[in-house]
């Protein structure tokens, strides 16, 4: 018990162990009660419930990004188990969190007026203030205890969060589809999220409490931390209004602009690709105390070196993704729920788009979190979101669904992905970034050369079924490999992970 003993690595292999696991038995359940939900309650209400989770959050802007500063400034103490100082922040924290979530819960009532406006739908659903209501409920309770949650994250011990995260988001899941199947129950449906919410935060408290029994001293936090941390959030909120707005207004404008409906069609897509990008977030979260005891405690070579190797990871894991993406997704709608649910190919493109950045950029913002940078793009993503949502009205109104989309993946690539990556590299690896965007760049080639090979296999694989479906797979995975390795396997960041894997499996084999 009590402060981290075990080294980075093997935290790092607990905490991405328990993360993938988690996720795996969680996305089997979502997919069958994804279609369960269409199947019982509607697409219509799948859109409002889509369209409700973007509305807060828009208001988790409120938090001001105290998760992330709560753990850069818990980084220290706990390499210097430095119990007092520990427990002054927990306390400190957990006064700002009622605060939070008291000022979450009255601007969300605030916005009920302004729910007709947002809401466009041919056929009306009676109670749909109580549903908000409700939402909103549950994004309040998330802030009561979860305070606690940071210290454990910060001593890199996500692993006790996964498997608790584990039983409850199984539990919650069969809970669900018995609702769903038995009373046909949008309400039941969305009450069960409070439940279970409630449950994980305590349970998350009692955890803390129990690892770290000194968190409960009654410590006051001295004025200069204080002063520090004030800083750290005022950074944090700007960045985080830009984030949540280039993040957070998608679904909003789809049913503005298209209507509410279409965010569930859209809600289907990131049913699977929203859970891919959170298998792949999950390992690189899971990393980003590693990454934060790693820049307190190391130099920038040594920074650097680990550095390229996630990077080179993540363009594997791109390629694999994004390919198989490309050719499995609408085939699998069509087995999962049906035909009429896909969506036109423009934005099922754009949406692709978004996903290879997203997965690019993992190890970027690792290094964002784990050193603070977000401090020097504060300002970078209130342009970014500018850019984010006028052009996503305009594409929105020309294109539809895929505009909005693409204009998310337009206002990224133009502003901070040059800007975030420069500074990382000039800042902090004191290098040219050059060699970066070269090797990105690459990377697409990569992906557009292994799309390119597969159409012209798959062309003789016409017919959906399970049997091509999975053979389309097996031959997507293998021929992305094999471009793959023939590209890298030269490379010293190949070799590195070829040894680590060999003394992973080595020690497996000595168990």
């Amino acid at each position: 018990m009590g402060l981290n003993k075990s080294s980075r690595t093997v935290n790092a292999k607990k905490n991405i162990g328990t993360s993938l696991i988690n996720k795996f038995i969680s996305l089997i359940l979502i997919f069958v009660s994804r279609k369960l939900f269409i199947q019982y309650i509607g697409i219509d209400y799948l859109g409002i419930n889509g369209l409700f989770a973007n509305v807060l959050t828009l208001l988790s802007i409120a938090d001001l990004g105290l998760d992330t500063a709560m753990n850069i400034n818990f980084y220290k103490p706990i390499a210097e188990k430095d119990t007092n100082k520990i427990a002054a922040l927990i306390q400190f924290y957990r006064k700002l969190y009622i605060i939070v979530g008291s000022t979450i819960a009255a601007i969300g009532l605030l916005l009920i007026p302004a729910l007709p406006y947002i809401i466009n739908l041919q056929n009306p659903i009676e109670h749909i203030t109580v549903y908000y209501v409700i939402f909103l409920a549950n994004t309040v309770f998330s802030y009561f205890y979860i305070y606690k949650a940071s210290i454990i994250q910060a001593d890199q011990k996500n692993y006790l969060i996964n498997r608790i995260d584990m039983v409850i988001n199984f539990c919650k899941l069969v809970a669900q589809i018995v609702v769903i199947v038995v009373f046909k129950n949008y309400l039941f449906y969305v009450l069960l999220n409070i439940v279970f919410t409630l449950m994980r935060n305590l349970i998350i408290s009692h955890t803390a409490d129990k690892q770290y029994p000194f968190i409960k001293q009654k410590v006051k936090l001295e004025k200069k931390t204080k002063d520090k941390i004030f800083k750290d959030v005022s950074s944090m909120f700007i960045y985080k209004i830009g984030w949540t707005l280039i993040n957070g207004t998608d679904s909003l404008l789809m049913s503005i602009i298209v209507g509410t409906a279409s965010v569930g069609y859209f809600a289907n897509y990131t049913s699977i690709t929203g859970n891919l990008e959170g298998i792949i977030a999950l390992i690189y979260v899971s990393l980003n105390s590693s990454v934060g005891n790693l820049v307190a405690t190391t130099n920038s070579d040594s920074q650097y070196r680990t550095f390229r190797i996630m990077q080179f990871v993540s363009y594997w894991i791109c390629g694999v993704v994004v390919v198989c993406l490309y050719f499995l997704t609408e085939d699998f709608v069509v087995m999962w729920i049906g035909k009429e649910f896909l969506l036109d190919k423009f934005a099922f493109i754009a949406i692709l788009i978004s996903v290879h950045f997203t997965t690019c950029m993992r190890p970027v913002w690792a290094f964002r979190e784990g050193t603070g940078m977000y401090q020097k793009i504060k300002y970078v993503t209130l342009v970014t979101a500018f850019i984010n949502i006028v052009l996503s009205i305009i594409l929105g109104k020309r294109f539809g669904l895929g505009g909005i989309i693409i204009a998310t993946s337009i206002s990224r690539l133009s502003t901070y992905f040059w800007v975030e990556v420069k500074i990382l590299y000039n800042s902090f690896f004191d290098r040219s970034s050059k060699e970066y965007f070269l090797n990105y760049a690459i990377n697409v080639l990569m992906v557009l050369l292994c799309i390119f090979i597969l159409k012209n296999i798959f062309v003789i694989i016409p017919d959906v079924s399970v049997i091509n479906w999975l053979l389309k797979a097996f031959i997507s995975i293998v021929v992305v490999l094999v471009v793959y390795y023939a590209r890298y396997c030269k490379t010293e960041e190949f070799k590195a992970v070829k040894e680590k894997v060999s003394e992973f499996l080595d020690g497996r084999r000595a168990k």
